[in-house]
């Protein structure tokens, strides 16, 4: 008789077998297959992480950071890998899949219930108390990031779980990003124009929208469409409530400036925080030929630094506001 030793791994991109025995006889991602074979893994996905709540709520365990750790290892998952195995087989033995799993960074469901790491501990086991893996590059990335940090006075605990890697996620297309880049722009420039009580602008901007697809939310679109009504008109200030709209679609600038920098277009320092590249941004949208010429991201590893930075900062100004006993000493 044999067991089933399923791996679920954050990694997007397959990872060949290199331990002792047989090798995987199914894989499955969230990247490739047809859209019915991605749809159905991904409700097993769900139904895995339906799984582990329930044994969690079965057993009267409140939510805590290694539930958090584990939800979001399933959460996020990109492959699973399926092994065949002697009966005999036990969690410890998963020594043997200890080197494969630190590159795939792996959890293991075993035929007992059990969700376990490579060391062969039972993560679901409240006793244990340990984290779900995480990937080497993204644990040298936090700590590399955040001690940089820490020489500037913000101390951010190791214990805050750092951004997945270039390993791990799954970018959009350069030319999405490109449409929703333009989008930002333009709802931005629009809301300016709109605070200014510039109607010449927003008729302008019209004009630029009709030269390349854009990706709007509904909230944009509505506020586009109010906005091309009280344009038309030649006197008189734009309605208090688009005014209201705009105050808060102003702040589109901000998304814009990253997005920008991520397709090579804006200077950006993602190490610090600074106010938008509103000169850059509008003078992009100035130049249509320069807009649309986007062609590719820039490297994944930059983006993830930038994320890990961004997201570690944020943390330090949420728990300044939460627990402002712990902000350094004026000097």
């Amino acid at each position: 008789m044999t067991t089933f030793i399923n791996a679920y791994s954050t990694v997007v991109q397959e990872i060949p077998w290199t331990g002792p025995g047989a090798t995987y006889f199914k894989y499955r991602s969230t990247v490739t297959g047809t859209n019915q074979e991605i749809s159905d893994f991904q409700d097993h996905l769900n139904g895995f992480l339906g799984y582990a709540i329930d044994f969690w709520i079965t057993q009267g365990i409140e939510y805590n950071a290694f539930i958090h750790s584990i939800s979001q290892h399933i959460r996020e998952t990109r492959s699973q890998y399926v092994f065949e195995r002697d009966a005999s087989f036990e969690p410890e033995d998963l020594k043997d899949f200890k080197e494969w799993a630190r590159a795939t960074n792996s959890i293991f469901f075993l035929n007992d219930g059990g969700i376990y790491n490579a060391d062969g501990v039972n993560l679901l086991d409240p006793n244990t108390k340990k984290f779900a893996p995480i990937h080497p590059l993204s644990k040298s990335r936090s700590e590399r990031i955040r001690t940089d940090l820490g020489k500037k006075g913000m101390s951010v605990p190791q214990s805050l779980p750092p951004v997945r890697s270039e390993m791990e996620v799954q970018l959009r297309s350069t030319q999405e990003v490109a449409s929703r880049f333009r989008a930002l722009v333009i709802v931005a420039h629009l809301a300016a124009a709109v605070l200014d009580g510039d109607k010449n602008t927003a008729k302008n901007i019209y004009t630029v929208m009709s030269n390349s697809p854009y990706d709007f939310t509904p909230t944009e679109l509505a506020f586009i469409d109010t906005v091309a009504k009280e344009s038309q008109k030649k006197f008189g200030k734009y309605g208090k409530s688009t005014q209201e709209a705009a105050v808060q679609l102003v702040w589109r600038w901000e998304s814009a400036t990253v997005l920008g920098w991520v397709l090579g277009k804006v200077s950006m320092d993602p190490m610090v925080l600074e106010p938008a590249n509103v000169d850059r941004l509008t003078t992009l949208e100035e130049n249509p030929d320069e807009l649309y010429d986007i062609h590719r991201l820039i490297d994944t590893f930059h983006i993830c630094d930038g994320y890990e930075s961004t997201y570690s900062q944020r943390w330090y100004a949420v728990d300044q506001d939460v627990n402002p006993e712990n902000s350094p000493p004026c000097v």
